[in-house]
């Protein structure tokens, strides 16, 4: 089952600070490089909108992992990497274990987006894909999970 985790430290360095209020952007991580430039935009999109060098972003990392290995695909790295930064940039993460074809992905994203919800008090705002130089994955993503009835980044 997804679960929310709010991290109870991280440094503060570098990573978005969360607004108090308001709805969440979810950011699909898979620990890697696109993702991390993408929290770095981000964060530089808030501080410019804000007009001062501390950001203020609503930001929760959903990640997907194999529920048997543990392991996150492409990157090919065991979840604990993504719960580590998550600590580290002091945001929620939700981790979402795929158990092979028991369940579709698309419900298994919106099960994880629902504990988000519950967990946080806030509405999904947008869904944020990191794959900058992967049209066709983001395409599907922006295809399928808006079925969910979120709007997208």
């Amino acid at each position: 089952e997804a679960t929310a985790e709010r991290s109870n430290g991280g440094d503060g360095d570098g990573g978005p600070k969360r607004a108090s209020g308001g709805s969440l952007k979810v950011l699909f991580n898979s620990t890697g490089k696109d993702s991390f430039l993408t929290i770095r935009s981000l964060a530089r999109s808030a501080a410019a909108a804000a007009s001062h060098a501390s950001p203020t972003v609503d930001l929760a990392i959903l990640t997907t992992f194999d529920a048997s290995t543990r392991t996150i695909a492409h990157q090919e790295t065991h979840v604990d990497v993504a719960v580590r930064q998550a600590a580290h940039l002091d945001v929620t993460l939700v981790g979402v274990p795929l158990h092979g074809r028991s369940e579709k992905y698309t419900d298994r994203i919106a099960r994880g987006l629902r504990a988000l919800t519950a967990h946080t008090g806030k509405p999904i705002g947008s869904l944020v894909f990191g794959d900058l130089h992967l049209e066709h994955i983001r395409g599907w993503r922006e295809d399928q999970l808006g079925l969910t009835g979120t709007p997208r980044c």
